[in-house]
């Protein structure tokens, strides 16, 4: 027997917690990562130019290039790309 209930009366798994009680931002970051991870070609594109020359320098571009098109294509969705521009900028200079 599952520990969840389907109607969502009583919920044991801490997964399922986190979805029913995530805050607004929360909810913005795992949507945005999902159209980036699943509509789009960016895992098998990355997985297409892994170990070559100069992939490591083209994975910031290309996740910021996504993001971008995730934003002008889902406007309610740009604070949240931004905010994760900002971070692949900020870790792309350490």
């Amino acid at each position: 027997c599952h520990p969840c209930s389907l109607n969502g009366d009583w919920i044991d798994e801490p997964y399922m917690k986190n979805a029913y009680t995530a805050d607004e931002e929360t909810i913005n970051r795992w949507i945005v990562n999902y159209i980036r991870h699943n509509l789009v070609s960016y895992d098998n594109f990355l997985g297409s130019i892994d170990g070559k020359v100069g992939s490591v320098e083209a994975y910031p571009e290309v996740k910021i290039a996504v993001l971008e098109k995730i934003a002008n294509t889902y406007p309610k969705y740009k604070d949240e790309c931004e905010r994760q521009i900002f971070f692949v900028d900020f870790n792309a200079d350490r």
